[in-house]
Formats: structure tokens, C-alpha cells, sequence
């Protein structure tokens, strides 16, 4: 009579719970099985199995209990769908281990929060937590809890799942290439165009009056008196239906100027929003007494609106030459559309005796054979990584809280305000300790070296397009750490032992934290797989009469694969000889990607917003290789050295296949077949 699953496991964690601590093993095998102890469903024999709680919080709306749904599906990787010792694909009650899992949700006497459990999950399998609402009484509904929504049952006791209700509508009025007007959740500015226009509708009651706010930082929904990063405030008078504020001149607000002759100076806010720093719109009701309506609770959040200055191509003049630019550029490598990958960014040992019960992950790799012949796994491997069948998820750890609609160059400004945010808090956010250990003085939060610090290196590494979740991020950031140093130094006045100490430190710590996250362990991020093409530029400067540019800007011709990239150059560039390495990463150019199509059952008027912004995302770049980036036989990428902020030099033009690998020289070159 064949044994059942259950009582085998059962039988190892009892033999491996007496046997471990005997040859010097620590016993978190006991721990784990009571945190795998039978669940309370009345099921019977459930060993291995966890019972996950948790809390809904619904911000700003009231919803029934009926109305709400919660979900746990588990990701299956490899060929065989099989996960951690799962050998039969089934629940030790046959009922299958690779089914969706809903949860039981339970009312609390606050009519905002509910309870939930979800019961006979499997200890060793990762999951993916999914929320949906029937109704559609509250609108649009940001979701912010585990990173993508995963989990590993047991590893938290309790999870947490926010639903902010967007009561307070926000989006800019733009005006499209063909002269239509539009309003939407993000728009370009540049010198030229500046001036906006903003619609506000908020669903609260009583509201006459209202507080537009502007910042460098996206707003947190938990704090709407006193944002960080905050530039403005503006009084608005306003009341039901959409109102409209005056029109806000953000050259005169940032730069002191209007139009072309707007001053760049060196001010850490206008040297940030210069180089390619968002800017954040909201508009936060007031109540009767003139008070913002902060309790997110019952008063739900405001949406907000980005801003961004992208960087423009212009007429060039003749070359100086100022600089000389030679490189390699390296071909995009396709999303992985259909699958859900894990890509190992640490070295890490898989111990085949234990690791069905201590490394759930481990295990995932040793049973796919992605070891090597000594049990490990390490980056830069071509089996560093691991694939899955993965239900997308409306939760994630940051939510947009944008209610406006995004299409067009607002695609844009959006992938630059994401990339913007993952530096700020992967990277910006090891600063103060790192100043701190390096007892580095004059340099204290919110000192004019240390705003000048975290600007730089925002916009170094923002300008190459290195975002710390990059499986390459360490690499490619060493290649260009003498051009982030030299950025660091021209703006925080910090002499170069200490630019480099600290630079040096603070990227350590990135490259330390950049694992984890969604109850992954810190050897692994999750990953689509998709690599942007990349420009490896040898900058030199030859002996010139002529000023240094202040950027490096670099375009694309035809169709406009990639858009516009500006690169800060530091002063030390300024002596004759000198040279630094870039590495730059091109975004790909979504604008006029395709869109999923709207589900029946979606009443959202933009298609993209009834999914999960991972899934929007990964069609859209898989649209963006197969129908544009496969397809095009030629393209030629202008370098651009600007100076003063209106003349572009000439300094190459570079025709090439962009589906595999060149080098081009210094000046034009053409290596098209």
C-alpha cells in the first residue's frame, strides 16, 4: 500500500528534527514544522501546511465583505510545474497542491478593515496574492502590500494589504503632436513649454477649497501635511464637478526664468530637475476649518501627476570638437513575456540535505539542475536563473496613485519617474549612514553637500539608466564609478578622497541590499529578463579652444527606438587628456506600444489600469522588441555635446543594425549591412 505524502514528510521532519542538532545542524527544522503544524480547517492530516493571516485595510471607501476578494495562486516553475518535493502534484487530501487558494475574510468592527486567512498552503511553495473588488463604488483603487504580491506562507505572521481609494482625481492638460487636447496622469515639459494647466475632481464632501502641492520626492500616502521633498504649496478655491487651477509657469517656479532663457544654476533642486527629476502634482482637499484631509482612512488619498523635463534633440551646429566619443553598443535582449523569473544576484550554497525544509529556494534550483558540480549558485552563470508560470498581482510594495490616464510621452515620463524612485530607494537612501561611518563633517542631512551629493548621484546614475534591481547593476556601475564620482564632487564640494569613500560605500551597500524583497532571499530578484541595448562610451577630451559641454545628449533615428538621453559631465572632464567610461542603458521608446485589451468586466476608461502594472509592462516591451526594435534594418544614434542650454555640437552620428553587437569610432560611422 503506497505511504501518503503527508505522513512521509511527516516521518522526515520528525527523524530530521531528532538527527539535525546531533551532527551540529541548529534545529530550525523543529521551528519550521510548527510553523507547518496542522492546519485548523478540520481537514485531518496536514502536515507541511500553513494557515496565512492577514488584514485588508480599505482606505476612503467602505465595501462588503461579499464584494471582496482575495486569492493565493502558486508560482510554478520548470517544465513540470513541480515545486520543493511537491513530487505528485497534489495536496496530502488529493485535492491538488497547484490549485488557487481563496481566502476566508472576515469582518472587524471597523467597517475599513477586514481579517483573512488562507488555509492548507504549502510551506514550500511561493505564492501570489491577488485582491479584487466587485463593485466599482470607490473608483480607482491603488494596492500596496507584499513586493508583486508574493509571499512565502509562514515567513510572516501576518500580512498586510492596503486599498487606497483615489477620492481626489488629478491629471494635466497637454497638448498632443497633432494639436488635440488631452488630459492626462504625466506630460514632458521642457524650456520651451513649461506652462501647465491642471483638472481636480475630488469625491469628498463639502470640499471649497484645496492645496495644490509640488515635490521632488513621490508623495507617500500617509503623509499629506508635510511631504518630503516638497518645492510648493498653492491655495486653490474649488467645489464639486472638475475644477481647474490657474496656470502654473514651472520654468519661473524652478528656474527663476521663462522660456529659453530660464537660469540652470547650481541649486541642487535646479540641477536635479534639470538632469531629469520628476516632479510630483497633488491637489489635497480641505476641510471647513482649512485643514488638509490627511486621515487616509475615511478620507481615501489624492492621485497625483508627474512632470518631467526630457531631454530634446535640436538643429546641431558644426563640431568643435569639444570632445571625442567612440564606444560599444550591445543589442536589447526580449522580455520573457509568458513567465516569471527568479535571477540569482549573490553567491549562494544549496545544501541538497536540507534544503527542502531550511531553502525552499535553494531547493527550486536544485531540483531544475541549475546548481554547478559543487552545490552553488552565483551570478553571471548561464544558469543563474530560473523561470515560472506566475499569476500577476494588482498588489505591489509602491502603488502609482495615479488616476490620470497614460499613453504616449507619458509612458515616458513615467519609466523615468519609476527609475528615479528604485535609485532614491535602493541606492540615495545609503547615503546618511554612509556619511555617518565615514565621519565625514559639514555634510549632515539637508547641508547644501549633502542635497548636492544625492543629487549627483541620482542623476549619474539615472542618466546612465542604472537602476539597483539590475541583475548587472554592480558591473556596469564600476565601469562608470569615475564619472559618478566626478558628478559627486562638482556638486557636493567634497574633496576626492571623500567623494570616493563615500561612493564607494554607498554602492556596497546598493549592491549588499539588492536581493529580497516579496519573501524572496536576498540572494535573488525577481526579473522579466528583458535587458535594455547599452552604449559602453569612451569620452575624451582633446586639446580645444572650446568650453566643455555641460551634457552629452543622445538620440535615435528613424522611428525613435530609445528616447532622448542627457548626460551630465563633470569638470574633471575639463583638462586636455582626460577620459571616462559610460555606461548607459537605453530605455526602449514604449510610446505607441500597443495596449491589452479591456476585459469585460473592467469598467476602467484606460485598458492598462484593469492590470497589474508588471503584466501591462512586460506586453508592452514585448511589443515594443518584436514589432519595432526586430524590425528595423538601420538605425543611427546622434551624440550631442550641449552647451549653455541651446546649442547642440556635433559630435557623431553612428548607423548601425541594431540587432547585434558594434563598435563605432570616433566621428560618423556606418556599419549597416
Amino acid at each position: 500500500m503506497r505511504t501518503k505524502p503527508g505522513l512521509r514528510i511527516a516521518a522526515v521532519l520528525s527523524a530530521l528534527t531528532i538527527l539535525l542538532p546531533l551532527i551540529g545542524v541548529p534545529n530550525t527544522v523543529a521551528r519550521r514544522r510548527a510553523a507547518m503544524s496542522t492546519t485548523d480547517d478540520g481537514s485531518g492530516d496536514h502536515q507541511g501546511r500553513v494557515t496565512q493571516n492577514g488584514l485588508i485595510e480599505m482606505n476612503g471607501c467602505v465595501i462588503r465583505r461579499d464584494d471582496l476578494t482575495l486569492t493565493a495562486t502558486p508560482v510554478q516553475f520548470g517544465a513540470t510545474g513541480k515545486q520543493n518535493g511537491d513530487d505528485n502534484g497534489e495536496d496530502d487530501d488529493g485535492s491538488g497542491d497547484d490549485q488557487q487558494r481563496r481566502a476566508t475574510i472576515t469582518e472587524t468592527s471597523d467597517p475599513h478593515i477586514f481579517d483573512f486567512e488562507i488555509a492548507n498552503l504549502s510551506g514550500h511553495k511561493i505564492y501570489t496574492l491577488d485582491v479584487r473588488v466587485k463593485s466599482n463604488a470607490c473608483g480607482k483603487i491603488t494596492w500596496v502590500g507584499p513586493k508583486h504580491g508574493l509571499i512565502v506562507p509562514g515567513q510572516q505572521t501576518s500580512v498586510r494589504i492596503r486599498g487606497f481609494a483615489l477620492t481626489t482625481q488629478l491629471d494635466v492638460q497637454t497638448t498632443d503632436p497633432t494639436g488635440n487636447i488631452k488630459f492626462l496622469g504625466a506630460d514632458a515639459l521642457s524650456l520651451d513649454s513649461a506652462t501647465r494647466t491642471f483638472r481636480w475632481h475630488t469625491d469628498l464632501a463639502g470640499v471649497t477649497a484645496a492645496e495644490l502641492q509640488i515635490a521632488l520626492d513621490r508623495f507617500s500616502p500617509d503623509n499629506c501635511a508635510n511631504p518630503t521633498g516638497l518645492i510648493a504649496r498653492i491655495s486653490l478655491p474649488g467645489g464639486p464637478g472638475d475644477n481647474l487651477t490657474p496656470p502654473i509657469d514651472f520654468n519661473k517656479l524652478i528656474f527663476g526664468g521663462s522660456g529659453v532663457n530660464a537660469h540652470i544654476g547650481p541649486d541642487p533642486i535646479q540641477f536635479a530637475v534639470a538632469h531629469g527629476a520628476p516632479l510630483y502634482v497633488r491637489v489635497v482637499p480641505l476641510d471647513s476649518q482649512g485643514a488638509l484631509r490627511c486621515l487616509t482612512l475615511t478620507d481615501g488619498v489624492a492621485a497625483l501627476v508627474i512632470l518631467d523635463y526630457l531631454s530634446a534633440l535640436a538643429p546641431a551646429g558644426p563640431p568643435i570638437p569639444t570632445l571625442t566619443v567612440s564606444g560599444t553598443y550591445f543589442p536589447a535582449q526580449p522580455v520573457n513575456p509568458d513567465d516569471w523569473c527568479l535571477t540569482v544576484v549573490k553567491f549562494h550554497h544549496v545544501d541538497p540535505n536540507t534544503a527542502l525544509f531550511l531553502d525552499p529556494f535553494g531547493e527550486i534550483f536544485l531540483q531544475e539542475g541549475r546548481l554547478d558540480s559543487n552545490g552553488n549558485v552565483q551570478p553571471g552563470d548561464a544558469t543563474d536563473f530560473i523561470c515560472g508560470n506566475n499569476s500577476s498581482s494588482l498588489i505591489d510594495d509602491i502603488g502609482d496613485f495615479i488616476s490620470g490616464v497614460i499613453e504616449g510621452v507619458a509612458a515616458i515620463v513615467d519609466g523615468v519617474a519609476k527609475l528615479y524612485d528604485e535609485i532614491k530607494q535602493g541606492v540615495i537612501s545609503f547615503v546618511a549612514e554612509a556619511i555617518s561611518s565615514l565621519g565625514i563633517i559639514n555634510c549632515d542631512d539637508g547641508s547644501p553637500c549633502r542635497d548636492g551629493l544625492n543629487a549627483a548621484m541620482a542623476a549619474a546614475l539615472a542618466s546612465m539608466g542604472l537602476p539597483p534591481s539590475l541583475p548587472t547593476f554592480n558591473d556596469l556601475v564600476n565601469q562608470g564609478l569615475d564619472y559618478v564620482e566626478g558628478e559627486i564632487a562638482d556638486e557636493s564640494g567634497l574633496p576626492k578622497d571623500a567623494v570616493d569613500a563615500v561612493t564607494r560605500k554607498v554602492i556596497d551597500a546598493a549592491n549588499s541590499a539588492q536581493g529580497g524583497g516579496g519573501g524572496l532571499p536576498d540572494w535573488l530578484v525577481d526579473d522579466n529578463r528583458f535587458r535594455p541595448s547599452q552604449l559602453i562610451l569612451t569620452v575624451t577630451r582633446p586639446a580645444t579652444t572650446g568650453d566643455l559641454p555641460a551634457a552629452l545628449v543622445i538620440g535615435t533615428d528613424p522611428n525613435a527606438l530609445y528616447p532622448a538621453v542627457s548626460i551630465p559631465l563633470p569638470s574633471l572632464l575639463n583638462p586636455t587628456g582626460a577620459q571616462l567610461t559610460i555606461p548607459v542603458q537605453l530605455a526602449p521608446n514604449l510610446n505607441g506600444t500597443a495596449d491589452l485589451s479591456r476585459p469585460p468586466a473592467c469598467l476602467d476608461p484606460n485598458p492598462n489600469d484593469c492590470f497589474p502594472q508588471a503584466a501591462v509592462l512586460k506586453f508592452k516591451l514585448n511589443d515594443w522588441f518584436q514589432n519595432r526594435f526586430q524590425q528595423i534594418p538601420c538605425s543611427t544614434f546622434k551624440i550631442f555635446g550641449l552647451h549653455g542650454g541651446t546649442f547642440f555640437e556635433d559630435l557623431g552620428r553612428h548607423a548601425l543594425a541594431p540587432q547585434g553587437a558594434a563598435q563605432f569610432p570616433t566621428g560618423n560611422s556606418n556599419s549597416c549591412p
